[in-house]
């Protein structure tokens, strides 16, 4: 059954008991309203290709690089796009076609069920894009890598099958309580988990680079992958392992609350460079010469 999931504890005689239209939503133990807006899109499988196609050190001419190289490639662009994320889009609703005949002295149409389909073919990510083009430039990479726009021709490693090119996510939806230390209500908090294959980019957005003068606007860059949307009680329950995880609580929870901790409790100087251009002192030892220097302009940590 698709979507059994977390469900069924959430109901029992003794709770049905005591429902009414009066009642409904304040029932203990049954649920509050469903509130949007809390959501996680959190990628699962990036082949090392397009690790390496979106990393900013190693450029898109991955053709040059040895293969051990491109197995080192880190994640960090897929690491960004899941806590930035402002917004997912494509999820289609299922629809269940009929068939119809008629009969009788009227002729009346009687229905009879066909099949399901499922019409999500793609999911669109949206982002707000920095200055530096942080987020065009690795989905341009990715993309005219598959099919360059002059040629037609591919550019990739190995393009042997769609998995060679394309990534894998899950989108899970929760409720608010998703940030409880506790690892059950974290589970708990799942209202819905979607797992998309075949990931990969249908285009780049470049119409944000037109120009009008007197106009200054900040730039949203939307991101529409190809993607084959799969849900069910396996995905579900993978989902919920997700959110009780120390990987999810550390990663998505805890570092907002360090950084607020760090704002207020470490030390903190500023610094100038000889164009006078600032940087930010951190660390509990500053004072001692040990402390990370990020800067405040390209984003780069220097240990």
């Amino acid at each position: 059954m698709i979507g059994a999931g977390n469900y069924k504890q959430r109901y029992t005689k003794e709770k049905l008991a005591v429902m009414s239209p009066l009642t409904i939503g304040a029932v203990k133990g049954i649920s509050n309203p469903y509130v949007g807006g809390y959501g996680f899109f959190i990628f699962v499988d990036v082949p090392p290709q397009i690790r390496a196609l979106t990393s900013n050190l190693l450029g898109p001419d991955i053709n040059r690089l040895s293969p051990e190289v491109i197995a080192k490639a880190d994640r960090d662009f897929f690491d960004l796009c899941e806590k930035t994320v402002k917004e997912v889009q494509g999820i289609q609703d299922l629809t269940l076609e009929v068939t119809q005949f008629n009969g009788g002295f009227t002729g009346k149409n009687h229905a009879i069920p066909t099949v399901m389909t499922d019409a999500t073919e793609s999911i669109t990510l949206k982002f707000q894009e920095l200055s530096g083009n942080v987020y065009g430039t690795p989905i341009m990479h990715w993309a005219t890598a598959i099919s360059d726009p002059k040629t037609g021709v591919s550019s990739l490693v190995k393009r042997d099958n769609v998995a060679d090119y394309s990534v894998e996510a899950y989108y899970i939806a929760t409720s608010s309580n998703c940030g409880s230390p506790s690892r059950s209500a974290r589970a708990n908090s799942m209202e819905k988990a979607f797992f998309f294959d075949s990931m990969f980019p249908k285009g780049v957005q470049l119409s944000h680079f037109n120009y009008t003068a007197g106009s200054h606007d900040l730039a949203e860059l939307t991101v529409d992958f190809n993607a084959e949307m799969h849900m069910g009680a396996a995905i579900d329950k993978r989902a919920m392992e997700i959110l009780s995880s120390d990987f999810f609580y550390e990663n998505f929870i805890v570092p907002g609350e360090k950084y607020i901790a760090n704002r207020v409790n470490n030390n903190k100087s500023k610094l100038f460079d000889a164009d006078g251009e600032s940087f930010d002192v951190w660390g509990d030892n500053a004072d001692e010469g040990q402390f990370i220097i990020r800067n405040s302009t390209i984003g780069e940590s220097i240990e």
